[in-house]
């Protein structure tokens, strides 16, 4: 599993399910998404969030039970509100691509009711990069916006080729 979202996953757990201690912070990862991260790596993680001043601990028994700190909520709340504003331009680009693929096209670039896409790894990665991009580009800038139409073009041609291979299939 990627760190970055071991570390998103228990911070997030922690504001959501607090006070929590580390064995239960396990034990619902696993439950959401079929994981169990190791205490090695889960321990390390919630020290580094209360050294940030995100989290802290109060003792029960042997275990420690973890919180959010004001600051911690603070940085919380900041992350989910770019998470949904990310997922509503993810949502919004895959629309607007789908729509020059054609309707039939749409679903393999939008998630599904549960929330995951069916895309191709391939088109997913290109999509966040060009999102990336679109965020870092300097509009009163030439070689910015140039950045930008190449990747475009990159996404397209992709998209062309996916379109190609699923018009095969259909006559199949």
């Amino acid at each position: 599993m990627h760190k970055g979202f071991l570390n998103v996953a228990i911070f997030s757990i922690v504001v959501k399910e607090h006070p929590i201690h580390g064995y239960r912070i396990m034990e619902l990862i696993e439950e959401k998404i079929g994981y169990k991260p190791s205490p090695g790596s889960v321990y390390p993680i919630l020290n580094a969030l209360v050294s940030k001043g995100y989290l802290r601990f109060e003792m029960d028994g042997k275990r420690k039970l973890y919180s959010p700190t004001k600051s911690g909520l603070k940085v919380h709340e900041e992350f989910e509100s770019k998470r949904v504003e990310l997922i509503e331009n993810y949502r919004d680009l895959s629309e607007s691509v789908s729509k020059l693929m054609g309707e039939k096209k749409a679903e393999i670039l939008l998630p599904n009711n549960m929330g995951h896409s069916k895309q191709p790894a391939v088109v997913r990665k290109i999509l966040f990069r060009t999102m990336e991009i679109f965020k870092e580009t300097n509009w009163e800038n030439k070689k910015s916006i140039e950045k930008l139409i190449s990747q475009l073009k990159t996404l397209i041609d992709v998209l062309e080729t996916l379109k190609v291979e699923v018009n095969e299939d259909e006559h199949h």
